[in-house]
């Protein structure tokens, strides 16, 4: 029998972010791991990265996506990926001009 293959939970830890898998979420990590698998993006984000990826998250990052890593995201949200994106208080606009998100 083939083992059930879990959601994939992926938080990314490629552009400095305020909080990561391993600083910030254990608590989380510990509630979802029954469910979920959860896995660190370090590296530029990808398809391959995401494949298999339910949700993404990226909390508080501190440098620019690269255009070539937001044309990813685009197919990744069409084929019915999900995305969390949290940012610090006020900075919003600043961070959706600077990675040139819609609004």
């Amino acid at each position: 029998m083939e083992k059930e293959q879990r959601n994939i939970v992926a938080i990314n830890a490629s552009k400095k972010e305020l909080f990561t898998a391993n600083n910030g979420y254990k608590s989380l990590q510990k509630r979802l791991r029954a469910q979920w698998k959860i896995q660190s993006v370090k590296d530029e984000l990808s398809v391959e990265k995401l494949n298999g990826v339910k949700l993404w998250i990226t909390a508080g990052p501190r440098e620019k996506f690269t255009a070539a890593e937001l044309e990813v995201l685009k197919p990744y949200l069409d084929g019915g990926g999900a995305i969390l994106v949290m940012l610090g208080e006020g900075r919003g606009d600043e961070v959706r001009h600077q990675h040139q998100l819609p609004s």
